[in-house]
């Protein structure tokens, strides 16, 4: 699914899909069928975070989002349940491009395995929850703190 952004803002929330309808005579949907969110995160200059963009997602679907001006998506992917666990490979590109493939947890962090680049580093991780609110990671700082 192919969505076209007419302006770049850091706060970019996009819906991708409609969820499905539920009956009352069917159980809450499973992690399978419900909702998530893949958020992708960046440093602020204090190591502070912020949101970088946020997609509404659904488990096997492929992920593909273009930001204005360009040809190249901003974000593709696919974050899928395998062997009971969830697993994504995924790319961003946010003034660098990472990629990332393993098992993730949810509302857990995770950054690209290297960065492809041109100049400068701009890092960002991924984390995949089924919240839009991100109160408590963004709260968090960036990068890893060493005791």
């Amino acid at each position: 699914m192919k969505v076209v952004w007419a302006m770049a803002v850091p706060l970019l929330t996009l819906l991708l899909s409609q969820p499905q309808p539920v009956s009352a005579a069917e159980p809450s949907p499973s992690l399978t069928s419900a909702p998530l969110y893949l958020h992708c995160i960046g440093p602020k200059g204090d190591h502070s975070c912020v949101r970088l963009l946020s997609v509404r997602i659904y488990l096997g679907q492929d992920i593909e989002v273009f930001l204005h001006g360009n040809s190249t998506p901003a974000l593709s992917g696919k974050v899928e349940m395998r062997d009971g666990r969830l697993f994504a490979n995924l790319h961003g590109d946010f003034g660098n491009s990472g990629t990332f493939e393993g098992s993730i947890g949810l509302d857990r962090r995770f950054a690209p395995s290297g960065y492809g680049f041109s100049g400068y580093v701009s890092p960002f991780k991924f984390v995949v929850s089924n919240s839009t609110d991100l109160k408590q990671i963004l709260a968090e700082p960036f990068y890893d703190v060493v005791k």
